[in-house]
């Protein structure tokens, strides 16, 4: 039977042993939970609002708050407006946030939802200061912006949709101000084709019929012109009559001089006529070269165009396989050595859908881009027939990123 002393000693081995694994726990929780950064950090509270007509997208407390896509704060309270007891159709969002960040009273605040599951973010675009696009209001031109003070209330900005999670927040911005300016010309173009036929037409028509009456007036003149040179004719047959004998000498040394322009157009004929020929026929034949070389060209550009619109499609698929394979080798390097399981095999279905999504949505963007360019550029340049192929183009690109989202939420639903 252990001794006294040795139970005692026994007993404190334990509590140390206790204390000391308790004291464990707590630090690894601390570490874990960040709960030691939130103690020791100072926060500020401030409030955004929306609207209930853009609605706060699955928001709750305790949601992230980022600053450029970086957590520094979070979700406190989301609770309507209420005044005098009735409901203003206005939600407020109060969340702290790390004080070494200094909002404006422009900043732009919005709302993120996952792609995946129901989850949603207040995203921070912008903390202010500079306005980056002009002002449209009188006194937001007058007045710069100021530092927002602590407990302060900003205007939320409306959530664009699914385009913000996959393109960003500014690029969806940017992508739906292209789509609607291309909107806009081709509405610019449909009414200048309608003025043309309601109102500039008739006019024409006017001033048309107004020609062709002038064109029979003018016949009509000249028929009397005709009359009156008649006249002048007989007149002018009597005076040669009366003056037979000079003109006879005049024709007489005009018969002489056209006999030496006889002789030096023979030679013009004989020595210069035929080199002119000889370059033309030379002229002609480079002519009909270069023809036949542009229409070589504009057969093979066909072919070529095909060929390399084609090869630059493949090339950007590959690409885009590649980074996600890169990005998943990345992020689980264990799978290539590691055989799948049925489990694995079930998810591999949305894995495929999330994949496909991912890359409608980059090429959705790639369009954007290209349209935006070509809007920016030939804007003044533009047609009807390529605002029409420019429409067809966003419109297939949207199609194929519309197509993929339903895939993806079809077995998102159906899991």
């Amino acid at each position: 039977m252990p001794s006294l002393h040795e139970r005692t000693r026994n007993n404190v081995r334990a509590g140390i042993f206790v204390t000391v694994a308790i004291a464990l726990a707590l630090a690894t929780v601390l570490v874990l939970s960040d709960v030691w950064q939130t103690l020791s950090k100072p926060f500020h509270q401030y409030t955004v609002t929306f609207d209930v007509a853009s609605g706060v997208q699955n928001i709750s407390p305790g949601a992230a708050v980022r600053v450029g896509g970086m957590q520094m704060g979070k979700v406190k309270q989301v609770r309507p407006m209420i005044a005098d007891g009735v409901f203003q159709e206005v939600i407020e969002i109060d969340f702290s946030l790390d004080s070494r960040v200094r909002l404006y009273d422009n900043a732009t605040v919005m709302i993120i939802s996952a792609l995946i599951g129901g989850s949603a973010n207040l995203e921070i675009i912008s903390v202010g200061g500079e306005p980056a696009e002009p002002a449209e209001e009188a006194d937001a031109a007058d007045r710069p912006p100021a530092v927002l003070a602590v407990g302060g209330v900003l205007k939320g900005t409306p959530a664009i949709g699914p385009l913000a999670g996959v393109l960003g927040p500014a690029n969806a911005a940017k992508t739906v101000m292209i789509i609607d300016d291309f909107k806009a010309t081709s509405g610019n173009i449909r009414q200048l084709t309608q003025r043309i036929n309601q109102d500039d037409w008739p006019r024409w028509a006017d001033d048309i019929t107004e020609v062709m009456s002038w064109a029979t007036s003018a016949t009509e003149r000249v028929d009397d012109l005709l009359i009156e040179g008649r006249g002048l004719f007989a007149d002018t047959r009597g005076v040669v009559a009366e003056n037979r004998e000079s003109i006879g000498a005049i024709v007489t040394n005009a018969q002489s001089t056209s006999e030496d322009l006889k002789s030096v157009m023979s030679r013009v004929r004989t020595e210069t006529v035929d080199k002119v020929h000889a370059l033309l026929d030379t002229g002609q034949e480079g002519l009909n070269q270069a023809s036949a070389v542009l229409k070589d060209l504009r057969m093979d550009y066909g072919i070529w165009a095909t060929d390399v619109t084609e090869t630059l499609a493949a090339a950007r698929l590959t690409a885009q396989q590649l980074k996600l394979t890169s990005i998943e080798i990345r992020r689980s390097p264990w799978k290539l050595l590691y055989r799948p399981g049925r489990s694995e095999l079930e998810h591999e279905l949305l894995y495929e859908a999330a994949r496909s999504f991912a890359l409608a949505g980059s090429d959705l963007k790639a369009s954007s881009h290209s349209a935006r360019r070509l809007l920016e550029h030939h804007r003044d340049e533009l047609d009807e027939e390529t605002v029409k192929r420019i429409n067809e183009f966003l419109g297939d690109s949207l199609e194929r990123y519309s197509n993929a989202q339903q895939r993806l939420v079809d077995v998102l639903l159906t899991k």
